[in-house]
């Protein structure tokens, strides 16, 4: 847990490029929005990933209630994924999935 406070891994990752079109600075709240869920997290802007994509550390067990360090630290993105089967392979789609992101006016 303390890497995670060190460097501030409690964020959901966007693009500059795709952060400047959604006018979102480094530090905004935004809201990540699926068809299964609705979340708010603040974000880090950084080269580090995909204009396409977001991505999300570890959830660190935020859900569970067992979890003493763990629950309630980042972003659960298992809430936002459907059970389904990616239909070329047969696998469990465990990761993927489509978001809609806007920062939130406080």
């Amino acid at each position: 847990m303390q890497i995670t406070k060190d460097y501030d891994l409690e964020r959901v990752w966007i693009n500059p490029i795709r952060a400047k079109e959604l006018g979102i600075k480094d530090g905004d709240l935004v809201e990540v929005k699926s068809n299964e869920a609705t979340s708010k997290i603040r974000v880090k802007v950084t080269e580090r990933i995909h204009p396409e994509a977001l991505f999300v550390p570890s959830h660190y067990g935020i859900t569970s209630k067992h979890l003493k360090t763990g629950n309630g630290v980042g972003f659960g993105y298992m809430e936002h994924v459907p059970f389904d089967f990616e239909p070329w392979s047969g696998a469990g789609m465990i990761h993927e999935v489509i978001v809609r992101v806007r920062k939130v006016e406080v």
